[in-house]
């Protein structure tokens, strides 16, 4: 680091101790052991924010936030004693406390870890990710009816998150229950499709319960899962200073998560200036674009992920998107067909192939791919959805009344769908059940044009 001269001797006990100095008062800013071997960029972030804890030793705010910049690059140990600093600093703030714990169990002191943790949750009984963290702990360490006992609070604080299922499915797994864990890990991948550890547990859950072409199935959509945590008050702040390689992939992946795909967008840019032959910074960039509706720049990005792996299907499923949304069904349906051919055990590759045949008006063709995609994955309601909107065009009323009827279940808030089974009813001439599906759709939305415009036409029929 330039201008920045080094503790000699630091040792890895300081990260369970703190940094050096009193427990009182200033407090001196913890240096980077082997700073040598920093990135550039990471070098000078740090160096911003040591000169900040020189000019404000006593700040806990600035001891914390050079713990962030460290945690943010994967530097544990001066993590932890940069958090043991702050946390020292303001005894009060138990965040600095639960960000210690994440850093000494990622530099191996998991006793001590699981301590603070258990501390820390007792201090936060609000925040989802510090009952996610303990519970992962207790389960590694076979305290199983406690892990069970953390991740329901996770459910009960964030329902509509994944991660409390998965989590409780993990600890029946872990006890022999895989007929509980099923469901909960069910309702985890329908939550987030792209929630790889769920779908591996998934597959271990279905290979216990005897159901092997479907554990295949998501085992291989749970190959190289990372673990994914709850955000807390900090997490924000902390996907900033990820200015590695590294930490910049796993903050882009994380914002593309919840939803953020402008701000991912840029992460991936910054990688892909760093590393511009990477297929896996390039596949990430082309998904941001893709989320976004940027389908020229992503387009680019997939043929040339194509050019250096023709055999990976998801970017011959991306391409297929992408021509979709350039309005080239001819090259749609082209890249659908590879992505069969080389996926066909994959529910996604015919889900998209029947977008592309119903767009072409091949309605057939388009449901018997999207009766394919639902054998292969019965869980995924968008597919259900799919398949029922298709029957309504076939005039296979009955049947999309049916499929839609099995959508509402599994997506209780999905407005389309409601609204969709309403006017099925209808032209099956069945009133009652119309104004009765009308009534749960008009408590989702009342003010929504569509309802409205329902709700007229069902007083004409004197419903």
């Amino acid at each position: 680091m330039r201008g920045t001269r080094f503790c000699p001797g630091a040792a890895l006990l300081l990260a369970l101790t703190g940094a050096c100095g009193s427990d009182a008062g200033p407090r001196e800013p913890v240096l980077p052991l082997q700073a040598e071997l920093l990135d550039e960029e990471v070098r000078d972030l740090i160096e911003l924010h040591v000169g900040q804890v020189r000019r404000a030793r006593g700040d806990a705010r600035a001891h914390g936030k050079l713990g962030l910049a460290y945690e943010a690059n994967e530097r544990w140990d001066e993590a932890a004693r940069s958090y043991a600093n702050a946390a020292q600093l303001a005894p009060g703030e138990p965040l600095w406390r639960y960000h210690r714990a994440i850093a000494l169990r990622e530099a191996g002191y998991t006793e001590e870890s699981l301590a603070l943790l258990e501390e820390c949750a007792g201090a936060l009984p609000k925040l989802a990710a510090a009952h996610q963290r303990l519970g992962l702990a207790l389960l590694e360490v076979g305290r199983l009816a406690e892990s069970a006992v953390e991740f329901k609070t996770v459910r009960r604080i964030a329902p509509e998150r994944p991660e409390g299922h998965a989590g409780l499915a993990d600890v029946w797994l872990a006890e022999g229950r895989h007929a509980d864990a099923a469901p909960l890990l069910e309702q985890a991948v329908a939550i987030a499709p792209s929630y790889k550890s769920a779908h591996y547990s998934l597959g271990l859950a279905y290979r216990a319960l005897g159901r092997a072409a479907d554990a295949t199935r998501e085992l291989n959509l749970g190959l190289d899962a990372d673990p994914r945590y709850l955000p807390d008050p900090f997490s924000a702040e902390l996907a900033s200073y990820a200015v590695n390689y590294v930490g910049r992939m796993k903050n882009g992946v994380a914002l593309m998560d919840a939803g953020r795909p402008a701000e991912a967008l840029v992460v991936f840019q910054k990688a892909f200036a760093k590393r511009p032959d990477s297929t896996d910074v390039m596949n990430n960039l082309a998904a941001a674009h893709l989320e976004l509706e940027h389908w020229e720049e992503a387009r680019e990005l997939l043929q040339r992920i194509i050019a250096l792996e023709p055999d990976g299907f998801a970017a011959h499923l991306n391409l297929t998107t992408c021509q979709l949304g350039l309005g080239d069904l001819n090259e749609a349906l082209a890249e659908a067909d590879i992505a069969v051919g080389l996926a066909a055990e994959v529910g996604r590759t015919h889900y998209t192939r029947a977008q592309v045949l119903l767009r072409r008006g091949e309605l057939e063709d388009a449901y018997a791919a999207a009766s394919q995609a639902l054998r292969l994955d019965a869980r995924d309601p968008m597919v259900v959805v799919m398949l029922a909107e298709i029957c309504v065009r076939l005039g296979k009323h009955e049947e999309a009344r049916d499929r839609f009827l099995s959508a509402v279940v599994q997506l209780p808030t999905f407005l389309p769908a409601h609204m969709s089974l309403v006017a099925t009813h209808l032209r099956l001439g069945e009133l009652d059940e119309a104004a009765a599906a009308f009534e749960v759709a008009e408590r989702l939305a009342p003010a929504h044009p569509r309802v409205i415009a329902m709700k007229a036409r069902l007083q004409q029929l004197g419903r």
